[in-house]
């Protein structure tokens, strides 16, 4: 019944009475609308036994929790500075990054300072090591019987071994370094030769 309601709306002619004929606009207006009225009446009939299912509550406070965490991720994401560091090997990208950790992030883990001790300890210990060879090259003597007993100490360590560090090296390479040995400072000086 209601489709044949609105179908008899597709035949409906307007007519300007003033003139006695037919206005071709205001017919295909009317038959514009009295089409969306049929389809509109049609959808309903349609729905009008049926509903659209709600889902659980559950599953809607679980939808808003994700929806929220999303949103403050998405937050926090957007007040990470990221920073691409381009350069040479031995360029200093490393020195950079460790500087920004450690005066915008709250500095390293126990972890990283273990690594890092064992890695500072390493290259103190290869340093005076190479001094001394560079001691030997120049023919340089160092001044006591004592130093000698430091150099002999600090050469035969591997800094290599992992558990190399012992607490006498700080004693021997403070001798060798701060006590003033001549032979120690002539050859640090001539380091790039």
């Amino acid at each position: 019944f209601g489709f044949r309601f609105f179908s008899h709306f597709f035949s409906i002619v307007d007519c300007d009475l003033t003139k006695g004929e037919a206005d071709p606009t205001k017919q295909a207006n009317k038959q514009a609308t009295a089409a969306a009225a049929a389809a509109a009446a049609t959808l309903a009939m349609g729905c009008m036994g049926s509903q659209i299912p709600q889902a659980p509550k559950e599953e809607q406070q679980a939808n808003k929790r994700l929806e929220r965490e999303l949103a403050e991720r998405q937050k926090k994401e957007q007040k990470i500075i990221k920073i691409l560091l381009l350069g040479a090997g031995e360029s200093g990208k490393s020195t950079i990054f460790k500087q920004m950790q450690i005066l915008y992030h709250n500095g390293f883990t126990e972890y990283e300072k273990t690594t890092f001790r064992h890695v500072v300890r390493r290259n103190v210990l290869e340093s005076m090591q190479a001094i001394l060879l560079g001691v030997a090259r120049f023919g340089y003597q160092l001044g006591s019987a004592e130093a000698e007993r430091a150099a002999k100490f600090l050469t035969d360590l591997d800094p290599l071994a992992p558990d190399f560090w012992i607490d006498d090296i700080v004693d021997h390479i403070d001798l060798l370094w701060n006590k003033g040995d001549a032979a120690i400072a002539s050859a640090y000086a001539n380091r790039s030769e």
